[in-house]
């Protein structure tokens, strides 16, 4: 079955119901998302992996994978989904990963970094890495529900469903990094408790083809694909700006 959208009338015409939704904001912290984080030091090579604070000023700086990167953009979208949903009154959850190397369920990251004979990983806590970025951090303000998680699956011995449930959530819209690790694994789950939109203007990966072909599996078995737009079609008044 293909639930694809592309923001269009569909989409549109199928929100403009009473619907109560929820925005999900997956894992936007320093150490996937910023210049000096911990994707960046390793791709780069640094011997400093263990670096609390590489931004003092706690200036944003993104980091960059490839030329022409978009993860800015993303950024700059997902500010916006996080606007657009406080002007309709939609309720925001931020994930926060926090990895523990002695929690009951072992991290992938752990489990990689252990096969390269290295044991530093990203998102410790109490870490500069592992706090949310500064934008999407001074939008979330007080009103935010902060989620912690410690693997890629959001629902994986977290609050997050009773969260939801406990607001009256229906439907929920997913945006954040990596598309096709956190992003996946955490839409695929709510999308058996929820109707589920991932904002594929909104998500971002450092691998394009994996992103690509995880949005494909998802759009075909589990839920929706659209963009930030439809958030102003939903909430408070389902007229459009």
């Amino acid at each position: 079955m293909n639930r694809a959208d592309d923001g269009g009338d569909n989409v549109i015409n199928d929100l403009s119901t009473n619907i109560n939704a929820a925005l999900v904001v997956v894992d936007v912290q320093n150490d996937f998302c910023c210049a000096g984080g911990y994707y960046d030091r390793r791709q780069h090579g640094s011997s400093n992996m263990e670096l609390k604070n590489p931004s003092p000023s706690r200036d944003w700086s993104p980091r960059i994978i490839r030329k022409g990167d978009d993860l800015e953009k993303v950024v700059n979208n997902i500010s916006l989904c996080m606007r657009i949903a406080k002007e309709r009154e939609i309720p925001v959850l931020l994930l926060q990963t926090i990895i523990k190397p002695d929690h009951k369920y072992r991290n992938s990251f752990l489990r990689g970094e252990e096969n390269r004979g290295r044991c530093y990983y990203p998102c410790k806590s109490d870490t500069w890495g592992a706090e949310i970025i500064e934008p999407i951090w001074q939008l979330a303000e007080e009103e935010a529900v902060v989620v912690e998680k410690h693997v890629y699956n959001g629902f994986v011995d977290t609050s997050l469903e009773e969260k939801l449930l406990g607001l009256g959530v229906d439907t929920v819209f997913i945006v954040g990094v990596e598309t096709h690790i956190c992003v996946m694994a955490t839409a695929q789950s709510a999308s058996f408790l929820f109707k589920t939109y991932i904002l594929e203007d909104s998500v971002w990966s450092a691998n394009c083809e994996l992103a690509k072909y995880a949005l494909s599996i998802f759009k075909d078995g589990y839920g929706y694909i659209t963009n930030h737009k439809v958030l102003y079609f939903v909430g408070a008044s389902h007229d459009s700006p």
